[in-house]
């Protein structure tokens, strides 16, 4: 019963009142006492000995004589105390259940905001790794041309790149930072491993709850970049010959005339380098979707 609002029980306790009132209308006025007894004929007399009744503020100008008026009187004076008890608990269980669902909707907009802080605290270093990353994506992606005047091309990341455009991967990086012996692949996998250990740890230490679909592509992500990883073998390349020429410059010469199908085959020695293709294809999708999934989350959090 104090499941009810407070509404029904105020409603009830008022309608008791002309219910009574018709009661003691009903029986004769010989059942009652008092200076206003002879008016008990009198709906409103008996709507006011009601209203005093059930109040118990009882004045007096009216008191019950016979055992029935009494038994009324105690049933009604009874019925309205139970009923302004029942009317204060629901009050008092309604306010209790606001003032809990006001703190739960204020617990989960902090843990909200709270998981949008540590987010946001790890996207500073994951974009500083995407900038890197992408870096060397360009390097291995875009083929060393040097024009008229001797200035290195700069264009953007070409992310409609083929296989033939991968062919300078075993050249040395174009920048100074680096070191001219070694191979620009081998800072792509570098640089690739960063950003796969920055994705863990966010996947480890974020709430995914409010995310998921950035859950779901960060875990496609390092699945990818596990099941494309062919780096042992490609950062062996430059350390072997095939017959009198260096494996890095025949690879080189075989990725630039590559017509084929970008397709797995047993025994082809371009799986390495179609897998390595996939994998950069994947992670610029991944990472278009994550700084999109990012700006959306900092708007939100805002």
């Amino acid at each position: 019963m104090t499941n009810k609002k407070p509404k029904f029980y105020a409603l009830t306790y008022v309608t008791l009142i002309p219910i009574f009132a018709t009661i003691y209308l009903i029986l004769p006025k010989s059942n009652f006492g008092g200076t206003l007894a002879t008016s008990m004929d009198s709906f409103m007399t008996c709507l006011y000995y009601s209203t005093v009744t059930i109040t118990t503020l009882g004045y007096g100008d009216i008191s019950a004589l016979t055992n029935t008026a009494q038994l009324l009187v105690i049933f009604e004076t009874i019925l309205g105390v139970i009923t302004i008890g029942l009317f204060l608990n629901s009050l008092s269980i309604k306010h209790s259940i606001e003032i809990n669902r006001s703190e739960k909707e204020k617990e989960l907009k902090e843990k909200f905001k709270s998981e949008c802080d540590k987010i946001i605290r790890h996207n500073k270093i994951i974009e500083q790794n995407i900038k890197f990353y992408l870096t060397y994506v360009k390097e291995i992606t875009t083929p060393f041309i040097t024009d008229d005047n001797g200035d290195d091309n700069d264009a953007t990341i070409n992310y409609n790149f083929s296989i033939n455009d991968m062919k300078d991967m075993f050249l040395p990086s174009s920048l100074m930072t680096d070191n001219f012996s070694d191979p620009v692949i081998k800072y792509f996998y570098k640089h690739q491993n960063i950003l796969e250990q920055s994705i863990k740890k966010l996947l480890l230490d974020i709430n995914f709850s409010y995310w998921s679909e950035l859950e779901q592509k960060s875990i496609e992500f390092l699945n990818n970049s596990k099941t494309y990883d062919f780096s042992e073998s490609i950062l062996a390349i430059p350390s072997y010959n095939i017959g009198e020429e260096k494996a890095s410059v025949f690879f080189s010469k075989s990725l630039e005339d590559f017509n084929g199908d970008l397709e797995f085959k047993k025994g082809n020695f371009y799986n390495q380098f179609i897998a390595l293709h996939n994998l950069i294809k994947l992670n610029c999708e991944f990472i278009t979707f994550y700084q999109t999934k990012i700006s959306e989350i900092k708007n939100n959090c805002a």
